[in-house]
């Protein structure tokens, strides 16, 4: 495997010679400029071909790949050497935005896998080679290891329990689970960016739209056993029904049980059976029906479309006009995909479990609580696992609803249970019968591996073998993670940066440590955002968050900052005799806030919304804020995570770092 990165990095070392010597003149050879994306090329690759050939690397890093070609195609970008995607790089060519290679230059194209080069992206590799394609194998240290690693199964291996460090994500995960269990796996993946470690643990992958029709056709051609649905998010799941109408084999938990859990009236007659509290609700197809059911309930109201993803299309509304403006706009709305219309907890907690479940033995390993209060969509609030602010009777009433819910709904594999504690009692919001986003982070952090034992069960009608769940026993976790969100709005300025119901967020980390303040700090970090731990804090609230400003302005005044804020905001802070300095908001002249912002006399930004009247000024400071790299909060719950998160760093330092087997050597039975 080392030998193989080896050769990668040198294939591409020459590919940057090649298009540099074709392309730039004499007096410009002394540097190259690189257009890269994600994190695909290490820092130490770098610094070696700088070493080597004494030429200095200019490289630009992109989140987006889209935002990569636009900037290449309006010509506002010098390169000349660009990493792509397959799907990216036939535009790149038509565009006339890459130049053909001089293969005298890459002796060790000779070396890569005939299988593939002279792909239909570009055929005979006239403008382009591999960087990598499909790296298979295990890492390994030889002084641990001394037996001959030809096979999977030595990860299954019992000596080696605890030391193993597994995939991220779950479709990996499930790939070498059915390896284990003798199976050949098939996945059916539409998504560019995330295709590129199917072919590592997979046996075969299309790379095909995830219609009924095109899934329909593979079925055809492979002829499999069963198709497993509950491993991809909410697109397969909506297609589960129709699949097994038309003859497919749907393993794991039914297509009747993933409609039970969308069809409101169905789940909420479950709950009146299980005596198990929701929110009051309805489904609405006219604008009359959304009325009567809000004047039934009343305001506020959460709406949205049934069998959504990432909550797309949710809102909370407050009154008559914005719920009729709301159903105006709603599109696909049909008696069998009605809105969905919940009666919106204020300054609730929320929180999820991740259960597994054979249909009879249950098992939640833990609760995740969430920073943000209600509200906030799950994939863009920050999260703490174990729970630590629930009292303990919640958790525990918690993992007993996951538990009969479960059980009545007969689910077989991975479920996630969407909670809310208001006035001091749990409610259900929603059942997720499928593998959520937050699986792997459970797994990290309480040592289980979800999905393997979920396979395990999804496949037992063809193997036969005996449920894994009813042998899971809770654990005591000493440490603490905490997964933040991470968000692409510098790539798109124009976007104010507000969260709300419908998931803006496009990936995730977790933090881990063995205390709350330090698990956010590090987590915090990990997304590129390291907080201060001294200077100048903005505070400027709505007026729904001045009854918690003053606690809030007093934790960051303890904790060393200067506090700055904004007119009533001010006013009240410095009348509970916490010193802050008063600065003019953009509307009320100058010098202010966004003069702050420019010129760098703030470390830190808390502005949660004001409403329509500021609406303007308010989105300005998170826009600035985040072109200017300055943290910034749009909420006071994440705003006191954050200052936790700094006395932590303040007092303890930073860098505690264990390895993930050394947090779990700490779990006890």
């Amino acid at each position: 495997m080392k030998k193989l990165s080896k050769l990668i990095a040198i294939s591409l070392c020459i590919l940057m010679m090649t298009v540099l010597f074709t392309g730039c003149s004499k007096k410009e050879q002394e540097q190259i400029n690189f257009f890269n994306y994600g994190e695909n090329i290490d820092d130490e690759t770098i610094k070696e071909f700088e070493k080597t050939y004494n030429i200095k690397v200019n490289m630009e890093t992109f989140d987006d790949m889209e935002a990569m070609y636009q900037k290449i195609n309006s010509g506002a970008g010098k390169y000349d050497v660009v990493l792509v995607s397959d799907a990216l790089m036939p535009r790149m060519i038509e565009k006339g935005l890459v130049q053909k290679l001089n293969k005298d230059n890459i002796p060790n194209i000779s070396q890569m896998d005939k299988q593939y080069l002279d792909l239909d992206i570009d055929p005979g590799n006239q403008y382009s080679v591999p960087y990598m394609f499909g790296t298979v194998g295990l890492i390994y240290n030889k002084d641990v290891v001394k037996e001959k690693v030809d096979s999977w199964d030595i990860l299954w291996d019992e000596k080696y329990k605890d030391q193993i460090f597994m995939f991220d994500t779950y479709r990996d995960t499930i790939g070498v689970a059915l390896k284990k269990l003798g199976f050949e796996t098939i996945i059916v993946n539409c998504n560019p960016e995330t295709v590129s470690t199917d072919y590592d643990t997979s046996d075969k992958l299309y790379f095909e739209p995830l219609t009924l029709e095109d899934v329909l056709s593979i079925h055809e051609k492979e002829k499999p056993l069963g198709v497993i649905a509950q491993f991809g998010g909410q697109t397969p799941l909506n297609l589960a029904s129709q699949l097994k109408e038309n003859g497919v084999n749907i393993l794991g938990t039914t297509p009747e049980t993933i409609d039970m859990a969308e069809d409101r009236d169905l789940f909420n007659e479950m709950m009146e059976k299980l005596e198990i509290p929701m929110p009051e609700s309805g489904m609405a197809v006219t604008i009359d029906d959304a009325l009567e059911i809000a004047q039934r309930i009343g305001y506020p109201l959460m709406v949205r479309p049934s069998y959504v993803l990432g909550g797309r299309g949710m809102e909370v509304v407050y009154d008559d006009d914005s719920l009729k403006q709301y159903m105006a706009a709603a599109v696909g709305v049909t008696p069998d995909r009605p809105i969905l219309i919940d009666r919106f907890l204020n300054d609730a907690m929320e929180c999820e479990a991740d259960a597994i479940s054979d249909g009879e033995n249950v098992f939640v390993p833990a609760v995740m609580e969430h920073i943000e209060l209600a509200g906030i969509h799950s994939g863009d609030s920050a999260c703490i696992l174990p729970s630590k602010h629930i009292p303990v009777r919640h958790v525990q009433t918690i993992k007993e609803y996951t538990k009969k819910i479960a059980r009545e709904m007969n689910v077989r594999g991975l479920m996630n249970m969407q909670y809310a504690i208001a006035d001091d009692k749990v409610y259900v919001l929603e059942a997720n019968p499928r593998a959520s986003r937050t699986v792997p982070l459970v797994s990290k952090v309480c040592n289980i591996n979800m999905v393997k034992l979920a396979t395990d069960i999804v496949t037992r009608e063809l193997t036969g073998r005996p449920s894994p769940v009813k042998d899971l026993k809770d654990r005591k976790i000493p440490h603490i993670g905490v997964k933040q969100a991470v968000f692409p709005f510098n790539m798109f300025p124009e976007v104010d940066p507000i969260l709300g119901p419908e998931m803006r967020s496009t990936g995730e980390v977790l933090g881990l440590a063995n205390s709350y303040g330090a698990a956010i700090f590090k987590a915090e970090e990990a997304t590129q955002t390291k907080l201060p731990t001294s200077g100048r804090v903005l505070i400027s609230v709505s007026d729904r968050d001045k009854k918690d400003v003053v606690a809030l302005a007093r934790k960051y005044y303890d904790a060393g900052f200067e506090i700055v804020a904004t007119g009533k905001t001010f006013e009240l802070i410095n009348s509970n005799n916490i010193p802050a300095i008063k600065i003019k908001k953009i509307k009320e002249g100058r010098p202010n806030i966004a003069d702050a912002l420019t010129n760098g006399e703030l470390d830190m930004v808390i502005n949660t919304p004001h409403g329509k009247e500021s609406a303007h000024d308010d989105s300005y400071i998170r826009k600035t804020a985040i072109k200017m790299k300055i943290p910034y909060m749009t909420n006071i719950a994440a705003a006191n995570a954050a200052v936790e998160g700094i006395l932590e760093a303040e007092i303890h330092g930073t860098h505690e770092v264990k390895s993930l087997q050394e947090y779990h050597k700490a779990i006890k039975d």
